[in-house]
């Protein structure tokens, strides 16, 4: 029974009814006298004899219990004395003890076998050691049987949520009780200013109680309810008890009703507003949530029709919409994640069994094959491959770090050529003013040269490397020390290792670019060269002609000359790399020292031409001693 209902019984009376007294003394007069019974034939057995006759006691009874086929249970309670109660109170005492004892296990497991485990292992012990001892079910069983007992009967039944249908027929009912409640409300109102009315007109009431439990008190209640009956205190009371439990009573309906329309959540949300300043009804709490995720649950979103501007996120289990930017952050993220959890996991111990430059290529491979850089450039816009994106995105035309090295070089050179003059003047010629206030606008000027090459920021490779380069000998010429600074040193090391990148890539870029790459020359022997050779001056005689062709270009121009077309420059460029293959060969069997006669006759016969075409005396004269030793080499059978 709820507070304000036992405050209701207690002051509930009508005003024509006599007293406590009085009823009390109607009460005994109106009962008969007890007749005496006879002795029975054999006493029946206390709860004591029972338990001392089934062997139990402590623990051990309180668990199995003397079931009395009654609806009973004769158990140890904990503080051991034997009761008879209810089946069901029975079976959530040995609930409770249960999940105290498996609470106490848990607990002692935990200190001998889990306190020195990490914070995953720990976790998958608790999860383990739950699962043995049943701990989630018994806590569902001891402290929320009512839920335990539904969820098990949706299980069974294989319940779905309440249909829209249903959800619609219960808002109705709860709907038709708006008018009930607020006419039960106001009456509640009523009684409640008519209770505060009657007890300010009752005057004063009997003085405080008397101390103790004797006649004085007992005097002092009789004249406190004699002062309530004769002033109508305790009818008002018992009026707006009344009107009170009727108003409650309507109040439990509504928190029981599911809500399916803003209407009957408006309803709910006045009955919580009318109980804000006491505790809301037992109901009301869990009714508005599971209303509110029933409310806005079943809408249908689109998450392939999002507003315009915005984007589903997150992408895997959408749970609102984003604004686009904000979206593409949180799924860059989420995939860079992933793409740094599957590289650490495919580079662990790659080093076992192989070099270091070859594990460093290896992870190389795999960062590209996973998009890392471009990850990595999106979600970190300072990092040093978002730097590298924005420098190749940038338009194509001069890196402008070459003009400004010019510039300065110029301004240098005119600021230097004026110092000169007056550095070899003293301070007392009479042109060592004019000298100085001739060099005075060109050192501006190559000031602010050098401050414009400080601030540019490169956009090529090769622009870094000149501008490393440049500033070595800058620096160099304006510090007054001879030895270089540790600075100095470091910019020196930088400018010649990027000028060993470049040249590095620069051969790699023409070894990919060309089809003299694509051979090793160095390892085909004289035959294939004289063959490699042949066919290539075949091949790009025939390309070059068809430059010449329709198909390839237009004719223009008063004596014909061909504009070429893509077609082309496409043949040109085949012409022109077969023509460095054709060099290439004739390159490689210059250097061949041949061991047998077939070797040297196919050798000079590959390099007879060009030697001659070349135009060198000195050249066409080694030629000619290499002829001749070939000839009596011949003569003599070797």
């Amino acid at each position: 029974m709820s507070l304000r209902s036992s405050l209701k019984s207690l002051i509930r009376r009508d005003a024509e009814r006599p007293s406590l007294r009085e009823r009390a003394a109607e009460l005994r007069a109106s009962i008969p006298a007890s007749k005496p019974q006879a002795e029975p034939s054999a006493p029946e057995p206390t709860h004591a004899d029972q338990v001392a006759q089934a062997g139990l006691t402590g623990g051990v009874l309180a668990v199995s219990g003397i079931d009395h086929r009654d609806g009973t249970v004769s158990y140890a309670d904990a503080t051991g004395k034997v009761s008879r109660r209810p089946m069901a109170q029975w079976v959530g005492f040995n609930a409770m003890q249960m999940h105290s004892h498996v609470q106490g296990e848990i607990g002692r497991r935990r200190v001998l076998e889990a306190n020195h485990l990490p914070g995953d292992e720990h976790e998958a012990w608790e999860a383990r050691v739950r699962r043995e001892l049943r701990a989630d079910a018994i806590a569902a069983l001891t402290l929320h049987p009512e839920r335990a007992f539904k969820a098990e009967q949706d299980r069974r039944s294989g319940a779905e949520p309440m249909t829209a249908q249903g959800r619609a027929e219960t808002d109705a009912m709860l709907l038709a009780l708006a008018p009930e409640w607020e006419a039960a409300r106001d009456i509640y109102a009523q009684a409640i200013q008519r209770q505060i009315t009657v007890s300010d007109a009752a005057g004063d009431r009997p003085g405080p109680a008397p101390a103790g439990s004797g006649p004085d008190w007992q005097a002092w209640f009789e004249r406190c309810q004699a002062w309530r009956e004769r002033t109508g205190v305790e009818a008002a009371e018992a009026a707006s008890a009344e009107a009170l439990d009727e108003l409650c009573e309507i109040e439990d309906r509504i928190c029981e009703l599911p809500a399916a329309s803003l209407a009957g959540l408006r309803l709910k949300a006045r009955v919580a507003q009318r109980n804000e300043d006491i505790d809301w009804p037992e109901k009301l709490g869990d009714g508005l949530i599971r209303d509110l995720f029933a409310f806005t649950g079943p809408a249908a979103v689109d998450w392939h029709n999002p507003p315009p501007g915005f984007m589903a996120s997150p992408a895997i289990e959408p749970m609102n919409f984003a604004r686009i930017p904000q979206g593409l952050g949180i799924e860059l993220q989420r995939l860079r994640d992933i793409a740094w959890a599957e590289y650490h996991r495919r580079t662990a111990g790659l080093r076992e069994g192989i070099g270091e430059d070859e594990a460093r290529a290896r992870k190389a491979e795999i960062r590209a094959a996973l998009f890392l850089p471009a990850l990595t450039a999106a979600v970190d816009l300072g990092s040093v491959e978002a730097q590298v994106l924005t420098a190749l995105g940038r338009q194509n035309g001069p890196d402008p770090v070459f003009a400004l090295i010019e510039e300065h070089r110029a301004a240098y050179a005119e600021w230097d050529r004026l110092s000169d003059v007056w550095n070899e003047m003293l301070d007392s010629d009479p042109e060592y003013a004019e000298a100085m206030a001739a060099s005075d606008e060109p050192s501006r000027r190559e000031i602010a040269a050098y401050e414009a090459l400080l601030a540019v920021r490169p956009t090529t490779l090769p622009g870094v490397a000149a501008l490393a380069e440049y500033l070595v000998g800058a620096i160099f010429r304006a510090s007054p020390d001879i030895r270089p600074s540790d600075g100095e040193r470091g910019l020196t090391v930088i400018a010649d290792a990027l000028r060993t990148v470049l040249a590095t890539r620069e051969e790699r870029s023409r070894r990919e670019a060309s089809l003299v790459g694509m051979l090793d020359f160095a390892s085909a022997s004289l035959d294939d060269l004289q063959a490699i050779r042949g066919v290539a001056d075949a091949v790009g005689g025939v390309a070059y002609a068809y430059t010449w062709g329709p198909r390839c270009g237009t004719r223009t121009g008063r004596y014909g000359a061909t504009e070429p077309n893509e077609l082309g420059k496409l043949i040109h460029w085949l012409g022109d790399a077969l023509t460095e293959i054709e060099s290439a060969a004739e390159l490689e069997a210059s250097r061949r020292v041949p061991s047998t006669c077939a070797d040297r006759e196919t050798r000079l016969s590959m390099c007879a031409v060009t030697t001659i075409d070349s135009g060198d005396p000195a050249a066409i004269e080694a030629f000619a001693h290499e002829l001749v030793a070939h000839a009596e080499a011949e003569r003599a059978g070797r």
